[in-house]
């Protein structure tokens, strides 16, 4: 990129960001398209934002006319091939602002197969020039030659790995066991605090019901009504069982045993997961990596399963049971599938895998917990029958 160009750019003046901006429009400045294509998203400034983006239009807009062939005659070009070409030639553009660099040289690869009068277009050039960051014939070679342009395209692409990888480690690198914690210990207070209030507010709910049927019978006994409102039996049932129980601190109680259990089984989980993870797909990442993408994920996500099962009690209670409870199952359903479809894909990305090996990986951590809480039932119950045995001995 011109230096002048690059300079103003990266002031701090939006003026003279904006003067930049022309002054790359106006030579045509290939190479400052992809900070052209940062500023139009990112630029604090709305006016330079805006100029940013009719600039790249401009530049790009460069490319509808072809040269004739530097050296030689020139090819005939339907307009439909000039179209295509330049088609392939946007999209090259759009690939290299993006750091995609190995697309957009077969972007430009096409483009010259489809029209070589490019050869000769000064605005092909400095586009092939800025990707294959190489001039002259050498630039020209790459999509002349299939070998070469297979060769970059490979080398890129090897690049392209080494760099995701780079980053993702970064990313594993970054997770520590204090950030872990904290996000475990919200995930706590979620299920506690949550819990607590679905409990009570189930309770409530269910008194209040009680205490609505109770007064309609009593304006129906002394004449005040015609007709008692229709209930359904099992449900009133069910209401009077649970409204004694739900109390305030039973609620409190059964959300601190649900906190507590809660963490317990997900970190067991997590630990098997990533130990299938690690020892059989091969997957690059620390636990407390795994930990935070899948805590962070519920501690976001949590929060709506349970408003939306608050409100399937209220209406349950207020509706006196009827459809409300078939319907709240449908929806908890398909919410907790939706939780289920993007843990495997966490599980995926904290190794870097895909949710394919993701998936696998939870299905086999879940059957080392199953394995593991079989073998620990088996030995509590021997102990049991061991105990029984030594009481009742068999004469």
């Amino acid at each position: 990129m011109n230096a002048q160009i690059a300079q103003l750019l990266e002031s701090s003046d939006p003026k003279q960001r904006f003067d930049g901006i022309k002054q790359a429009a106006r030579v045509k400045e290939v190479a400052s398209l992809k900070k052209l294509a940062d500023m139009a998203q990112n630029d604090p400034d709305e006016q330079v934002r805006a100029v940013a983006k009719k600039a790249i239009a401009y530049i790009k807009d460069d490319s509808r006319t072809a040269a004739p062939r530097t050296g030689g005659r020139k090819r005939e070009v339907s307009p439909k091939e000039e179209a295509r070409a330049k088609g392939y030639l946007d999209a090259a553009i759009s690939y290299q602002i993006n750091g995609e660099r190995d697309r957009a040289l077969k972007q430009l690869a096409k483009a010259y197969s489809v029209n070589p009068n490019l050869e000769g277009d000064p605005f092909f050039k400095s586009v092939l020039e800025e990707v294959t960051a190489t001039t002259g014939e050498e630039a020209l070679n790459m999509v002349r030659s299939p070998d070469q342009l297979k060769a970059m395209t490979a080398a890129e692409q090897q690049l392209k790995r080494e760099r995701r990888k780079q980053e993702h480690l970064e990313n594993v690198n970054r997770s520590s066991w204090g950030s872990v914690m904290m996000d475990l210990a919200i995930f706590t207070i979620i299920i506690i605090v949550f819990t607590a209030l679905g409990l009570a507010l189930a309770g409530q709910s269910a008194t209040n019901y009680l205490n609505d049927l109770a007064a309609a019978e009593q304006a129906y006994r002394a004449g005040e009504i015609d007709t008692l409102p229709e209930i359904d039996p099992a449900f009133r049932e069910v209401a009077a069982q649970y409204a004694p129980i739900l109390t305030i601190p039973f609620s409190v109680t059964m959300g601190l045993a649900a906190g507590i259990l809660s963490v317990i089984s997900l970190l067991i989980n997590l630990v098997c997961t990533h130990v299938a993870a690690r020892f059989f797909f091969g997957g690059q990442a620390t636990l407390p990596h795994l930990i935070y993408k899948v805590v962070s994920f519920y501690n976001s996500r949590l929060p709506v399963l349970y408003i939306i099962t608050f409100v399937l009690i209220v209406l349950m209670f207020a509706m006196g049971g009827g459809i409300i409870p078939v319907v709240g199952a449908g929806i908890i359903s398909l919410y907790s599938l939706y939780l289920f479809i993007n843990t495997i894909g966490r599980i995926g990305e904290a190794y870097d895998f895909g949710a394919g090996k993701g998936c696998l990986s939870y299905v086999f951590g879940s059957i080392i917990v199953a394995v593991i809480s079989f073998v620990v039932q088996m030995l509590f119950l021997s102990t049991i029958m061991a105990m029984i045995a030594s009481q009742f001995p068999i004469s």
